[in-house]
């Protein structure tokens, strides 16, 4: 089924049900674009209980160090956008379907519960997480910390399962469809999985970039060609069509790894419509960040040119872990690229978390990237585009 164009999302945020696990995971899904999988989810709250920054990062294969130190990042941004507190939620799978057996006590309660630690054991201005739902397999378990643990530590306290209401019966659900939206799809995009198994199997060569090389916009209309090509349903298209598409996308990111050649598609991708001619990427920024000018409908989420930067940087970002062969350096760049890119246009469209969680992703893999640090504080500040969602997007 064909993936619908939907609002961005209004401002001021949805009413947030932090007791109601079934909430916290269709509240995700709106203000991400797209049901979260096997991920840690924190949403940020302010004191006057509106929601701020909302962060997703994927699990580990086990906690340890590397997710110690990620917990401590998202953390930071949590409390640079406002928020006081934050809901909590460790999902496995989409929350929904079946998983493997033990897989809620070998990860998903011992995640919640270090996540839980660390931000107690913060000092400054921390953001107090009282309580970590695990959500799998259509149930729902809270996760929290009592002060009576052996010595000085705390322990953990992990309460009985619940059942998850149904998505359509949650009250952010309601608030969408009232809205003019519609809930995000179920299940995976099939051209992500697609494109993420063709780049991974091989078979394409990093091949000696010819010079001069062609313009950033042949690069991008090719690629967009391509996915066109695709469709929505891999199993159905032409039988090289995933290969050709997959060579255009890997063409395209690996150019995206030149900053020069990034902000050339940032500046064509922002002014489609506009009536600017061509402009630089800083006259780019100006015109998402200083005037009242609205998207093209291309670049809205869920246009043509938005879902396919979507469909592109979910499927060459770096795998969590050491499942994988790392991706070449050059691939990494240009997919960092892909995403500051698209958080940038997910920031135009109002959908701050979604910006939020590309470019934090982002600092993970590359912690000095000078737009992704841009991008982050575009997202986690109370700055806004100058325009305003109305019925017409």
């Amino acid at each position: 089924m064909a993936h619908r164009r939907t609002r961005p999302a209004p401002h001021p945020p949805r009413t947030l049900c932090t007791h109601d696990p079934a909430e916290i995971l269709v509240h995700a899904s709106l203000l991400l674009g797209e049901p979260p999988r096997d991920s840690l989810l924190l949403i940020g709250v302010r004191p006057d209980s509106s929601t701020a920054l909302s962060v997703r990062a994927d699990l580990p294969e086990a906690p340890g160090a590397p997710w110690d130190l990620m917990i401590g990042r998202v953390l930071e941004p949590l409390a640079s956008s406002g928020a006081r507190r934050a809901a909590g939620a460790v999902i496995l799978g989409d929350g929904r379907e079946d998983i493997p057996a033990g897989h809620v006590e070998e990860l998903g309660i011992l995640s919640a519960a270090r996540v839980l630690e660390i931000a107690a054991g913060r000092t400054g201005s921390a953001v107090l997480i009282g309580e970590v739902w695990v959500i799998a397999a259509g149930r729902a378990r809270r996760v929290r910390l009592r002060g009576d643990g052996p010595g000085d530590g705390p322990a953990v306290e992990v309460e009985e399962p619940i059942a998850l209401a149904p998505a359509d019966a949650t009250l952010a659900a309601v608030e969408a469809v009232a809205a003019g939206e519609m809930l995000p799809r179920q299940g995976p995009d099939p051209v992500i999985g697609a494109l993420r198994a063709g780049l991974a199997a091989g078979g394409i060569a990093e091949r000696r970039i010819a010079m001069p090389r062609p313009g950033i916009e042949s690069v991008w209309r090719a690629a967009l060609e391509a996915l066109a090509a695709l469709g929505d349903e891999p199993s159905s298209a032409p039988p090289d069509a995933l290969m050709t598409a997959c060579e255009r996308v890997h063409e395209l990111v690996g150019d995206l790894a030149s900053v020069h050649r990034r902000d050339e598609l940032l500046a064509l991708v922002t002014g489609r419509g506009q009536g600017l001619g061509r402009i630089s990427s800083e006259r780019a920024i100006d015109v998402m960040t200083r005037s009242a000018r609205r998207p093209h409908e291309s670049i809205i989420a869920g246009g043509a040119w938005y879902e396919a930067l979507r469909r592109i940087e979910a499927a060459t970002r770096p795998s969590p872990g050491a499942e994988a062969a790392d991706p070449p350096a050059r691939m990494v760049s240009g997919w960092a690229s892909t995403a500051c890119l698209l958080s940038l246009l997910a920031w135009w469209n109002h959908r701050f978390a979604t910006a939020g969680t590309l470019v934090v992703t982002v600092l993970e893999h590359r912690p000095d990237h000078s737009l992704a640090r841009l991008a982050l504080v575009m997202a986690t500040h109370p700055v806004r585009p100058g325009w305003s969602p109305g019925p017409s997007t």
